[in-house]
């Protein structure tokens, strides 16, 4: 299978119509970032051809594919098999309970292949020779599945490999080789059966089969003409039991007709009805003309919600005059607070300047005290050299002490005042705010009252609104009440006439059982009338047919008489003649009896000169089953599936492991190689010395070089692998693990790809590793917005 053109619309994250044209492409990658929608392209492929996505957890689920935002899924898939084109289409749809398929067809040019889901399931299946599950793990390799191949269990590979493979034949094969030995046992022991049971023919027995022939012949004179008497006796008694038993049954008939229960009270009703339905009709138009009326006087004010949005404006206009009032009052307290701390602040500062300038003079002070002790009264200052005259009396550790305590009361006293200050311009900032958010609400609401009507024109305005909508509601009540009951009349109605119809097709039925007769026809303006009709016909047709009855009977009475004489006749000829055996029934047809005798006569004779013939052919067929049975056996023996079949597949498994290991060993650097039992995978550790070890036990890097190997080996040689028959791979998309990859693994792995592609296969590649897209020729970059995902192509230059 090779897909041409995908085109999906409401699909996933592909919401609007997309198309994606894989025509003439060998090599592409499908490059965007995780949850873009890469993988819905592939999952709407498997979806076009199987109604399943591998990443759902059922294969049933259907409602996950309809974009959120849409009612249906469309998909279609153009694609090719061979050198044949194909279309698949299928049109998901909500249901309350879920999602279901409305449309699936197969189509191949003009022919219809398939026309509904279970009918493409099963032709796409036999179209490709893979169910979705083994689609899934050679085609198209999706997130989670790319290495289910390699660490399946045994009977679920080989299972798959024997599909692709077509290995399946020999088994079929094996299987007719032993009907065929069975069905050459039984007819050679059928034969040898019969030539036990088989006399032996004599002289004697010939003699007397002529001499049987023989008093035939002198029979057949006189008895022809006997039994052409008895044959005009009997064609008349025929002839009058059948017009008889005819005659019978059209009177039982006639005798049968009867009008259905009630169908004169069903016309009564249908008439009162009919009455009751025109009288609803008039009330049902009226109550619609009240409704418009009532609609057009509503229309013609503005809408309640309208009226009632305008009254809330001009209740909150009131309220938030209120409170710009409160609010401002509110700013101009704290404005005055702010004024009053500033001015306390600004005194504490001056004191606290004050206080650290009289310390400052108090440590002047201090410092200038200890030179007293070096003063002497006539002595020269030791500071400014003029002459002592006294020595002066005060204590300077006093005036320190007493500045430094007024230094600390000044800086508390200016903290508080700080903090009280900032306190007081948090509050006149939050009022003021207050204030202005207000002001700018009530002046949006002025600004959408403007040109608008007042308080009391709007409130006026909205209690008319409402009484109209009130008056509105009541006529669309009595108008719905009108239209229910012309709806159970009409219901009504419609039941009488699936009655009146029942009685109708009851009276046509009666009539083509009658046809023979020429019944009356219908008027077919009463159904009661016609029955009355038909019925009263009936009564008087049955004495008529009565009386034609008991004239018959008389005539075959006589008939049956002179049978009994021609019978009489043949039996006198009969009498005593050796020819006859006990056990002929002579007496249906003795002339048959005759030729019938004749030639069995003639036909035993032939029979016993033939036997020795036929002895001898017996015996050479009974040789020639035997040989047939035994080579039929032996080839049944060897196309077992405990033979050829297990070496066949264990010789593919190997083949497959050989192939893989190719491409393993170049992937991972000669670090491993892939080695089978015959049934299982495992990995040669060449890092290890050469260790054999279970795949599960592979890192997710290196489990995913391992499965590309073996997915690639199973791609390249399932043709050179398999039977005539098998399914060929033509496309295989891979969809995970590249972002595992290191730099250098991921360049070798690209280089596998790349070889893979020229090589005419299709190959497509979903990774978000840009390295590798960038090494691909052609791109479809995914991405996806709000109004959902898209796929546009791009081709590298040169």
């Amino acid at each position: 299978m090779r897909p041409i053109r995908l085109e999906m619309q409401g699909f996933a994250a592909f919401q609007e119509q997309t198309v994606i044209d894989f025509d003439g492409l060998d090599l592409f990658a499908l490059v965007g970032p995780t949850g873009a929608g890469k993988s819905t392209i592939v999952d709407g492929i498997a979806f076009a051809l199987y109604g399943s996505v591998a990443r759902y957890k059922s294969t049933n689920l259907v409602a996950p594919v309809i974009n959120q935002l849409a009612n249906e899924a469309r998909i279609r898939l153009d694609f090719s098999v061979g050198d044949q084109h194909y279309n698949a289409t299928r049109i998901v749809r909500r249901t309350a309970k879920g999602a279901s398929t409305k449309e699936a067809r197969l189509e191949r040019g003009d022919e219809v292949i398939a026309g509904n889901a279970r009918e493409l399931d099963a032709a796409v299946e036999d179209l490709l020779g893979l169910d979705f599950d083994q689609f899934t793990k050679t085609a198209i390799l999706p997130q989670g599945e790319f290495a289910r191949l390699l660490t399946e269990s045994a009977e679920t590979r080989q299972a798959l490999l024997r599909r692709l493979l077509a290995m399946e034949r020999f088994r079929v094969m094996g299987t007719r080789a032993r009907e065929r030995a069975r069905d050459a046992t039984v007819k050679r022991d059928a034969l040898i059966e019969q030539l036990g049971d088989r006399e032996p023919v004599t002289d004697d027995d010939l003699a007397a089969a002529h001499v049987h022939i023989e008093k035939l012949e002198v029979l057949r004179v006189d008895l022809t003409a006997a039994v052409d008497a008895q044959h005009a006796t009997r064609e008349r008694e025929h002839q009058l039991t059948e017009e008889l038993r005819a005659t019978e049954a059209n009177a039982a008939l006639l005798k049968s007709v009867k009008a259905p229960t009630g169908i004169a009270k069903i016309a009564n009703r249908i008439e009162t009805l009919a009455t009751e339905r025109e009288q609803a009709r008039a009330d049902a138009e009226e109550a619609a003309t009240a409704q418009q009326q009532a609609r057009d006087a509503l229309d013609e004010l503005d809408s309640v919600a309208d009226l009632e949005r305008r009254s809330d404006l001009h209740a909150d206009a009131k309220r938030l005059a209120r409170e710009v009032k409160a609010a401002t009052k509110t700013a101009t307290a704290t404005t005055k607070a702010l004024a009053a701390t500033t001015k306390i602040h600004d005194a504490a500062l001056e004191d606290l300047q004050t206080a650290t300038v009289a310390l400052d003079d108090a440590k002047v002070r201090s410092g200038a005290a200890g030179l007293i002790d070096m003063l002497a009264v006539g002595e020269p200052c030791p500071v400014c050299s003029e002459t002592v005259r006294s020595i002066p009396d005060h204590d300077p550790h006093t005036l320190l002490v007493a500045a430094q305590g007024a230094l600390e009361s000044a800086q508390a006293s200016a903290a508080k005042a700080d903090e009280d200050r900032q306190t007081a311009v948090r509050e006149d900032d939050r009022a003021t705010f207050e204030r202005d958010a207000i002001e700018e609400q009530r002046e949006e609401v002025a600004a959408e009252l403007v040109d608008q009507p007042d308080e009391a024109t709007t409130r006026d305005a909205l209690k008319d609104a409402r009484d109209r909508q009130k008056s509105l509601e009541r006529a669309e009540k009595a108008g719905r009440a009108t239209i229910e009951k012309l709806q159970k009349v009409e219901t009504s109605l419609a039941e009488l006439d699936d009655q009146v119809g029942m009685a109708r097709r009851a009276l046509t039925d009666q009539r083509d059982v009658l046809s023979g007769l020429a019944p009356p026809a219908p008027m077919e303006e009463s159904i009661a009338a016609d029955w009355d009709g038909l019925v009263a016909w009936a009564a008087a047709e049955a004495k008529s047919v009565a009386a034609e009855a008991k004239s018959l009977a008389t005539q075959l009475k006589a008939a049956t008489k002179d049978t009994g004489a021609a019978d009489k006749a043949i039996a006198s000829l009969l009498v005593g003649t050796a020819a006859v055996d006990a056990s002929d029934d002579v007496a249906l047809d003795p002339v048959t009896w005759l030729a019938e005798a004749r030639g069995r006569a003639s036909a035993q004779l032939t029979s016993l000169e033939q036997v020795r013939d036929a002895q001898a052919q017996t015996q050479s067929r009974i040789s020639e089953l035997e040989s047939t049975a035994g080579v039929a056996a032996e080839m049944g023996r060897l196309l077992s599936a405990t033979g050829f079949e297990r070496w066949l597949m264990t010789d593919v498994m190997h083949t497959l492991a050989e192939r893989a290991t190719e491409r393993l060993h170049g992937l991972s650097g000669g670090a491993f190689s892939l080695v089978t039992d015959g049934a299982d995978f495992s990995i040669r550790d060449h890092r290890n010395a050469d260790e054999v070890r279970s795949a599960r036990t592979l890192s997710g890097g290196e489990t995913f070089l391992a499965s590309l190997s073996l997915a690639l080996a199973l791609s390249e040689n399932v043709a050179e692998l398999a039977t005539a028959g098998a399914p060929k791979i033509e496309s295989m998309f891979l969809d995970e693990g590249f972002g595992t990859l290191d730099p250098e693994t991921l360049d070798v792995v690209a280089s596998a790809i790349e070889e893979l592609g020229a090589q005419g296969q299709m190959i497509g590649v979903i990774t978000h590793v840009r390295e590798l897209a960038e090494r691909i020729p052609v791109r479809f970059d995914v991405t996806r917005s709000p109004t959902g995902a898209r796929a546009v192509r791009s081709d590298m230059e040169g």
